[in-house]
């Protein structure tokens, strides 16, 4: 049901507009001066802006669909750095390897909304401080470098997912979007179409139906990390994340 949320709700605004249009028309016996023809420009107009919007935010959706693989990879690269030099200069890691679990498990819930952003950002700055930790047990400066690598990309994964997740594509975009669509949806209510039929009720019907998917299709976009309750139809793929999570509970 929630893959078809977007085309439920898309319907009820399609409804809403016709019955509008049935008691304006048919029951008021309303007749405008404003026909198809004057309606163009705007319809137009919002149709370019909806689309740049749409462009923008899959694009960003791409690179959203990469964030939690890359960061999920580098925590299990992490994981396996620190057990290889624990083997290597013979120290307990067992602190250090709690550390990444854990944050992989506070990733997980941070993203379903279980965990505040601080918590996040708190657990990779322990986990930093640990390393001080492994280089005084001896670790070579390959392995340590390494580390630090996985380490700073699991922080810009982390920081980028939280950017996409609070904030939205183009704030003034949304606001052109919105105030365009909004004329154009209450303009169809109220046009003449100069036809008689069922023909205005498919044009009214069609338009509405376009222009209120794809409004909702890109605010569902624009956050991909949005889940649990707040659930839409487009969140990104969490399985590698915990893949990763059971991978380093196995390993104790």
């Amino acid at each position: 049901m929630r893959r078809l949320r977007i085309l439920v709700l898309s319907l009820c605004v399609t409804a809403l507009v016709l019955v509008a249009r049935y008691v304006a028309h048919d029951v008021l016996g309303m007749t405008s001066s404003l026909v198809w023809d004057d309606m163009q420009v705007i319809t137009t107009g919002a149709a370019v802006i909806t689309g740049l919007m749409l462009a923008g935010v899959l694009r960003e959706y791409g690179d959203a669909q990469q964030l939690p693989t890359q960061v999920a990879s580098s925590l299990a690269t992490l994981d396996r750095l620190i057990r290889n030099t624990a083997e290597l200069a013979s120290y307990d890691a067992s602190r250090q390897t709690a550390a990444v679990l854990r944050l992989t498990n506070l990733i997980a819930d941070w993203l379903y909304s279980k965990e505040p952003d601080v918590e996040i950002s708190a657990a990779i700055d322990e986990l930093r401080a640990m390393m001080v930790n492994v280089e005084r047990a001896g670790a070579s400066e390959v392995y340590l470098g390494r580390m630090h690598i996985e380490l700073s990309v699991i922080d810009a994964g982390v920081d980028r997912m939280m950017a996409i997740r609070n904030s939205l594509y183009l704030q003034s975009g949304y606001t052109l979007m919105y105030v365009l669509t909004g004329i154009v949806i209450v303009l169809l209510i109220v046009v003449d179409f100069g036809r008689a039929g069922l023909a205005p009720w498919l044009m009214s019907g069609s338009l509405t139906m376009i222009y209120a998917y794809l409004i909702l299709l890109v605010r569902d976009l624009d956050n991909p990390f949005s889940y649990g309750r707040r659930a839409g139809a487009a969140e990104v793929d969490l399985s590698g994340l915990r893949m990763v999570s059971d991978e380093l509970r196995s390993r104790g």
